[in-house]
């Protein structure tokens, strides 16, 4: 038998990546399809690619140029010194339904009860729906089913005033669990470290290094493949060091604009966003991320958020972007509140 891997009808035929191999003996068959995954989670070259989407509308409307403004629980994600800008507790939960059938949730917690010392936790969940595994003559012999899961905790300080410092611990597991060839996982860690600094009153510089290489929490997924005949092999894919520095700046009261530059990965780019807080009831973002990359311009994101009772006790978020992997929309909606 020769297997292949096939999707759902539509759009999301396509969702396994634009690369669809036969191959030729199924002992090959789940290190193939963990390749192929992790293409589809970001059209990305390297592995847990899915954490890169973002987490939070108000970081996604924004293009992504957050690391500056960056604070409660999506501060975890986007820059743990964030995580000691803003004291009190928070809850936070978010839902992307992606183009190509994938999915990305997040749920967070965040608490900062004297200013100084700050604490986050996030849970972030990415898949890909209705992949099915087929012989070469096109018959279905199974499903795939996709699941990756990342858990962070963060801690922020503030060691002296206008300074904030941050880390971010990252436990992943991810698996592919084949019809009739049996479950692939993959464990990893990684650290991110992040920094917060007002230069003035209305400016703030951010500095953040993702993935940091250390001899602890070693970046990488070490894979566990199946294999037929209940034999498994073992592989390592890296997870792509980074360093994103920005700069926020508040020119009017209740207007911040943001860019961020980021170094490392495959491919360097850009974000620029700004955050306007129209009144009480409704703030309005707009962003361009990923400017420079693949020689591209960059694409356009907005959103919204909603306080139906005039203070952060509850709000409402929507954000819509282009998806880089797809000609799709890219939306996501959380809902916050403060206590």
């Amino acid at each position: 038998m020769t297997a292949r891997l096939t999707h759902a009808p539509g759009a999301a035929q396509r969702s396994a990546g634009r690369r669809r191999p036969t191959l030729g003996y199924r002992s090959l068959w789940s290190l193939g399809v963990v390749c192929l995954l992790a293409t589809a989670s970001g059209a990305a070259d390297y592995a847990a690619a899915y954490l890169e989407a973002g987490i939070g509308s108000r970081g996604v409307a924004m293009g992504g140029a957050f690391a500056a403004l960056a604070d409660g629980p999506a501060a975890a994600y986007w820059n743990p010194a964030g995580l000691a800008a803003r004291q009190g507790r928070a809850l936070a939960a978010g839902y992307q339904p992606l183009s190509l059938d994938r999915t990305l949730a997040s749920l967070s917690g965040a608490a900062n009860l004297r200013g100084g010392l700050g604490f986050g936790l996030l849970w972030l969940h990415a898949g890909v729906d209705g992949l099915q595994a087929r012989t070469n003559s096109g018959e279905v012999y199974g499903d795939i089913e996709d699941s990756e899961n990342a858990i962070l905790f963060g801690l922020g300080l503030a060691p002296a005033p206008g300074l904030r410092l941050g880390a971010t611990v990252k436990i992943l597991r991810q698996s592919i669990d084949v019809a009739q060839v049996g479950e692939s996982t993959a464990n990893g860690r990684g650290l991110d470290l992040g920094l917060q600094y007002d230069l003035r009153e209305g400016t703030r510089l951010a500095l953040v290094a993702r993935n940091v290489p250390n001899p602890i929490l070693t970046p990488e997924l070490e894979w566990t493949v199946a294999r037929p005949s209940s034999q498994t092999g073992t592989s390592r894919d890296d997870l792509a060091t980074e360093l994103v520095a920005g700069i926020g700046h508040r020119p009017v009261t209740g207007l911040w604009l943001a860019a961020d530059g980021h170094l490392g990965g495959p491919d360097p780019y850009a974000a620029v966003g700004a955050s306007w807080t129209a009144t009480e009831l409704l703030s309005a973002r707009v962003g361009l991320s990923r400017i420079g990359a693949d020689d591209g311009m960059g694409s356009v994101s907005a959103g919204l958020s909603v306080r139906p009772m005039r203070s952060e006790a509850l709000e409402l978020h929507y954000a819509y972007a282009q998806d880089p992997l797809d000609d799709g929309a890219r939306l996501s909606m959380g809902l916050s509140t403060r206590f």
